[in-house]
């Protein structure tokens, strides 16, 4: 083929269905996992707090919620 013929509507609708199939198998299941991880990781503190976390650490007033946003910005400078 030319390189500077355009490609026919079939040959796009193909390589796009390869592509898009591709980033399913490949990324979605990383991806996957990783929201799997974020849900299990938020119900593990709200659980945590129902159980009585603040009272067995002493925590008085809003520094649940200041522990918990150093956790967040911990995690994100991580992923950075």
């Amino acid at each position: 083929m030319d390189p500077r013929e355009k490609p026919s509507e079939d040959s796009v609708d193909s390589l796009t269905k390869r592509v898009l199939w591709k980033l399913d198998i490949h990324i979605l299941p990383p991806l996957a996992l990783l929201w799997l991880a974020n849900f299990i990781d938020r119900s593990n503190i709200g659980n945590a707090r129902i159980a009585g976390l603040e009272t067995d650490a002493h925590l008085k007033g809003n520094q649940f919620n200041t522990a918990l946003s150093g956790k967040a910005m911990e995690l994100n400078s991580q992923v950075q």
